[in-house]
């Protein structure tokens, strides 16, 4: 079961998002626009994502994916999120932007390293 979330009226929106990732959930917004879902292998749409950040994409250990529209914005690998420095859309910009308030709100900081242009994210010990 998908789990509908309001992500323009309701603040609390990245953190429900946060909360159902964490429990390996899928959820998306009322349109259907901005979602994640656990990922079982290959992931299945690299949609409009550049072609540089492809070999993190298509990994196996790829496990939880937030999209906007078919484009993979924020991805976990290993239990490291990957989120590529691509500019999109107006509207996939605020996805993005979202996504990294649903990391925040799931304890991942920002690992200083880079993976091929991609800034990494991982867990931050509490």
């Amino acid at each position: 079961m998908t789990h509908i979330i309001s992500m323009n009226n309701d603040r609390n929106g990245p953190l429900k998002a946060a909360l159902l990732i964490h429990n390996g959930q899928p959820w998306q917004n009322h349109g259907g626009s901005f979602y994640g879902q656990p990922e079982n292998g290959r992931p299945y749409s690299r949609g409009r994502l550049p072609a540089e950040h492809w070999g993190s994409w298509h990994a196996d250990d790829v496990d939880y994916a937030i999209y906007s529209y078919a484009t993979p914005i924020a991805w976990r690998r290993s239990g490291t999120w990957f989120v590529p420095p691509a500019r999109y859309s107006t509207t996939t910009s605020k996805h993005q932007s979202r996504a990294r308030m649903i990391l925040h709100y799931l304890g991942v900081g920002v690992n200083p390293l880079m993976d091929h242009g991609i800034d990494t994210y991982s867990a931050v010990s509490a």
